[in-house]
């Protein structure tokens, strides 16, 4: 069936890049793209991504590790492999790809359905009858509750702290 796939490259390539026990991650990524009959869209961050959020909240994704710079070279180079596809990249100066994904998706109502390859559990916010998600969402949270829920019990991948003493058990 016809399916438009949109990939949170950053997200996706990172987690390829280091779950790959072939060496071969960069190799494998460029034929999943160039194979898939599917319109697909790689959604890069953009430079200074974090810039907008950064200046509401310093500590934005402040304690996140710092990844290998072979990373970074794996995805720079994966970003000019796809441009020898038949695939749309996109990459917006100062947006992180989700909400370049947020911008594309919100709303949509088909008719060919969407598929967000990311292990974002917020993309769960998009989901409708016709965008799904690769990402689970959070548990036992309904996707518009999500700002909620991490504003309240926090959200460690983005460093916000939430209220203290305020879990999933509150929740």
């Amino acid at each position: 069936s016809k399916m438009i796939n949109i990939f949170d490259c950053n997200n996706w390539v990172r987690v390829k890049y280091e779950t790959d026990s072939t060496g071969m991650a960069l190799r494998n990524l460029y034929t999943e793209a160039f194979s898939s009959p599917d319109t697909s869209f790689y959604i890069f961050d953009g430079y200074n991504s974090k810039a907008s959020r950064r200046k509401i909240y310093p500590e934005y994704k402040g304690n996140r590790p710092k990844v290998a710079d072979t990373f970074y070279e794996t995805l720079n180079t994966f970003k000019q492999l796809i441009l020898h596809t038949n695939k749309i990249s996109i990459e917006v100066p100062e947006f992180e790809a989700d909400d370049v994904i947020a911008y594309l998706t919100k709303g949509y109502k088909g008719p060919i359905p969407i598929k967000i390859f990311s292990t974002d559990k917020d993309f769960a916010v998009l989901v409708n009858e016709y965008v799904t998600t690769s990402s689970s969402g959070i548990l036992n949270v309904n996707p518009i509750d999500v700002r909620l829920y991490k504003s309240l019990v926090g959200d460690k991948s983005d460093n916000v702290k939430g209220i203290v003493k305020f879990g999933d058990v509150a929740w």
